[in-house]
């Protein structure tokens, strides 16, 4: 969102190394559910702090999500051409999803931080289950698994109200730390001619 289109094409070159080792990587349907996911939590985010998209400022946030499906190997010509034709195929993609037991292995890995190799302590891992869980669409929890109570759903709520409001308190620098610290971290790296995700 923030590269300039230089920076796009390197960032887009090494995720093309990346997934070169994977099959099917370079379908373009999956990468637009790929673009989807991504463009998804970006809006429950916003949502999260700021409150429902409506209107004119809907469409505006939605047409700028088609980056990030255009960044990976979908054609923008596959993008969705309205948040309500989004939805549509959102919750056609969601009805659909299959996690087989290896991917739900793999996922569940993911969840609790085997891949920094190292030991988590317990209460971390309690509290990252409950957000992994609490964001992620519904249709998908008991496909993993993972169970939600009403209980826990109006406890998150109330998680990410506070979260919202301490965020929308903060100066605008403060708010964007996380994405000018990462472009800026990407554009040091071609700067010197590294590889953008580092060794």
């Amino acid at each position: 969102m923030l590269g300039t289109p230089e920076e796009r094409a390197a960032y887009r070159n090494a995720v093309n190394g990346s997934h070169a080792r994977v099959p099917g990587a370079f379908d373009p349907e999956l990468q637009r559910w790929v673009g989807a996911c991504i463009y998804r939590g970006f809006e429950e985010a916003r949502e999260y702090t700021y409150g429902p998209l409506t209107g004119a400022e809907r469409e505006e946030f939605y047409r700028q999500g088609a980056i990030f499906g255009g960044m990976l190997q979908m054609p923008l010509a596959l993008w969705p051409v309205d948040r309500d034709a989004f939805e549509v195929y959102w919750r056609e993609g969601l009805a659909a999803a299959e996690i087989d037991a290896n991917v739900g292995e793999y996922l569940h890995r993911v969840i609790r931080l085997e891949y920094l190799g190292r030991r988590i302590p317990a209460p971390v891992l309690r509290l990252r289950t409950w957000l992994v869980t609490g964001y992620l669409p519904a249709e998908l929890r008991p496909k993993l698994g993972l169970i939600w109570t009403p209980a826990q759903q109006r406890r998150f709520v109330r998680f990410n109200k506070v979260v919202g409001a301490v965020v929308r308190r903060l100066p605008a620098s403060r708010r964007a730390w996380p994405f000018t610290r990462s472009i800026a971290h990407i554009r040091a790296r071609v700067a010197a001619g590294e590889h953008v995700f580092g060794s």
